[in-house]
């Protein structure tokens, strides 16, 4: 099952971010971005169209050389742009320069990246995990710029400020610094 989420932003474009298969630029035009060459099996990726959707201002993908989900979209107050997913690639084809910038382990991994307002550069981002199966599946901004990110996990999260977490529920609660 394939999730994704689309939201408009101040200037009422439309950014969607969600999962991909195609690695055929005929059939998923790929420009004005920070990624554009597919990675392996199944990527995530970013979308910006103008207001009635005739035009295609930015699209990149965001994969390694194994699977990627694109889950979830918000807009900071500066308009900066957060995406959160999931992946098993032990690197999504770009530095990460957040808390974990290297791949925690397991069967994947959640991530969170974000992303200029254009959607043409990756700003910075972060691996969002255990050594077990994890997925960040839902992502929201403060009116500080604060993210915070939601998933499940199959691992143990160490449970202190400021993640949140149940010892034996699966689901964790994270503010991304």
């Amino acid at each position: 099952v394939y999730r994704g989420e689309i939201i408009v932003n101040s200037s009422d474009e439309i950014l969607i971010h969600s999962t991909t298969q195609s690695n055929n630029s005929q059939n998923f035009p790929v420009r004005n971005g920070f990624n554009n060459n597919f990675g392996g099996v199944q990527d995530a990726f970013f979308a910006r169209f103008n207001s009635d959707a005739s035009n295609l201002l930015s699209c990149s993908y965001i994969g390694g050389i194994s699977y990627e989900a694109g889950n979830g979209l918000a807009l900071s107050p500066n308009g900066d742009i957060y995406l959160c997913g999931g992946t098993s690639s032990t690197t999504l084809g770009f530095n990460l320069a957040g808390q974990k910038n290297a791949y925690q382990g397991g069967t994947g991994d959640g991530f969170l990246l974000r992303i200029s307002a254009d959607g043409t550069q990756v700003l910075n981002g972060t691996y969002i995990g255990t050594t077990a199966y994890d997925q960040a599946y839902f992502v929201q901004v403060d009116k500080r710029g604060n993210p915070f990110v939601t998933g499940q996990s199959a691992g143990v999260f160490d449970i202190t400020p400021p993640i949140y977490g149940n010892a034996e529920g699966g689901q964790f609660l994270e503010l991304v610094a």
